[in-house]
């Protein structure tokens, strides 16, 4: 059991992916993953926001409009395989993820395979996953 997601003051839940150039076969992997991270945390039913195929450095519609709806408070949960499907630039990265973590938003990272054993924190009742960002 994870969060307690009947409590009115709960948002939703939100997986983000990007890659470039687009892939259909690994982002189907990686979204089973991010799927089944939030069924074990107990966390909503989580909206898919894809960027596929888009660069880094370019635009990123859904991007933009997944920080719109964190900021207006429609989720408090977002799911991304690492905190690269935001930007390569770890610097561009690690503020974007600052920018909703202080909304409120919890940015859980999909731990890799050997990270899973050695880097997990509890964010629920028991349940790990790895922390993304500052802490």
């Amino acid at each position: 059991m994870g969060f307690d997601t009947t409590r009115n003051d709960i948002a939703g839940a939100a997986i983000y992916l990007r890659c470039y150039p687009h892939d259909s076969w690994q982002m189907a992997a990686h979204l089973d993953a991010l799927r089944h991270m939030a069924r074990r945390l107990a966390l909503p039913e989580p909206t898919v926001h894809l960027d596929n195929g888009r660069r880094s450095r370019g635009p990123l519609p859904a991007l933009e409009r997944l920080v719109h709806l964190v900021n207006a408070g429609f989720y408090r949960f977002l799911l991304v395989t690492g905190p690269f499907a935001f930007s390569l630039n770890d610097t561009e990265a690690r503020s974007i993820v600052r920018q909703l973590t202080e909304t409120g938003c919890r940015v859980l990272e999909l731990p890799s395979p050997r990270a899973a054993f050695s880097r997990t924190v509890t964010v629920g009742r028991g349940e790990q996953c790895a922390p993304t960002g500052g802490g």
